[in-house]
């Protein structure tokens, strides 16, 4: 499993993201770390991996930091 499969999901198809813009890169980053926090924090408490999670919260706060430099506020309302 790859750093971006770890922190964004199974199967995402990074190799599309040098073709995007970056800040629709970061928002897209924001979405997918959002949606597998909701997936891991599926799992019951003692097989919860909690250094996953942690990642991938760091991830999004760090893609959501970014937008906010570039005066992009991501908002959980652009998720779609």
């Amino acid at each position: 499993m790859t750093k971006a499969e770890r922190l964004y999901g199974i199967g995402v198809a990074t190799h599309l993201w040098a073709e995007m813009l970056y800040p629709d890169v970061l928002c897209l980053k924001a979405k997918l770390a959002h949606e597998r926090i909701g997936v891991l924090n599926t799992a019951h408490y003692m097989v919860k991996d909690s250094g996953n999670v942690t990642d991938c919260v760091n991830a999004f706060k760090f893609n959501t930091n970014l937008l906010a430099e570039m005066g992009i506020l991501w908002d959980q309302k652009d998720i779609t």
